[in-house]
């Protein structure tokens, strides 16, 4: 009977030892369980993190390209910018009939189209006043005259002298213009055709920037006087005056 006993305990105390040691394993598979889902985790979110912080350098990087980009696209056109801001200075005035000044010499009839102050290219053969010539397509300040000529009154062909001056001071002084001669296309000099109109013929002034009037007289027998101005909203005005009026 208490063998019987002994071995009902023994196999009780086998039974709880077991019971015990299948606890225990089930305790650590769960903590490994645990464990392995915490590096998971931690894995995925080193992961993601990574994926994201390499995401955000690319946008930074391509944010400061860009960047870099605008600015030299800005710095490559500061120059472009001076350029057209040094060609708005060009101011000019155009005139239709009736022209605000117009005179006849020697059956030549010459009208006033067209007036412009301000940096140009110097043509082919524009004379310096003080001798020699200025290299074609140099800067100039410049007052340009635009001028119609109607030659239906000649009989024959003849070279149309070029009388314009500029009255530069009180005492009378006259300054001829830095172009020579009038050019005409068919003769390429100043001998013009009977019976035609050439437009656009100019006479060119180089001049002080700071000037802002400026007196003209056409010369030859009829000698009229005009006056070109600069206005306030940079125009220029134009009107005929007589010699007692300048000054």
């Amino acid at each position: 009977m208490n063998n019987q006993n002994h071995m009902n305990n023994q196999n009780q105390f086998k039974s709880l030892n077991s019971i015990r040691a299948q606890n225990f394993l089930k305790e650590q598979k769960k903590k490994v369980s645990t464990l392995a889902g915490v590096l998971i985790l931690v894995f995925i979110a080193f992961l993601v993190g990574g994926i994201l912080i390499s995401l955000y350098l690319r946008v930074i990087g391509e944010e400061t390209e860009t960047t870099e980009i605008v600015i030299k696209r800005l710095k490559s056109e500061e120059p472009k910018k001076a350029t057209e801001i040094s060609h708005s200075s060009l101011i000019e005035s155009s005139f239709s009939y009736p022209y605000p000044v117009s005179w006849e010499e020697k059956n030549v009839k010459f009208s006033l189209t067209k007036v412009s102050l301000g940096k140009i290219s110097a043509p082919f053969n524009l004379s310096k006043l003080s001798g020699g010539k200025y290299n074609t397509g140099e800067e100039v300040y410049a007052l340009v005259l635009y001028l119609k000529i109607n030659t239906s009154k000649m009989n024959s062909s003849q070279c149309i002298p070029l009388n314009i001056r500029r009255l530069i001071n009180e005492e009378g002084d006259l300054l001829a213009p830095n172009t020579k001669q009038f050019y005409f296309p068919d003769s390429g000099g100043c001998i013009a055709m009977p019976n035609k109109t050439y437009f656009d013929q100019k006479i060119i002034f180089v001049v002080p920037e700071q000037e802002k009037e400026f007196h003209i007289t056409t010369g030859g027998q009829l000698n009229m006087f005009f006056t070109i101005t600069v206005l306030e909203n940079n125009n220029l005005k134009v009107e005929k005056v007589y010699p007692e009026e300048i000054g």
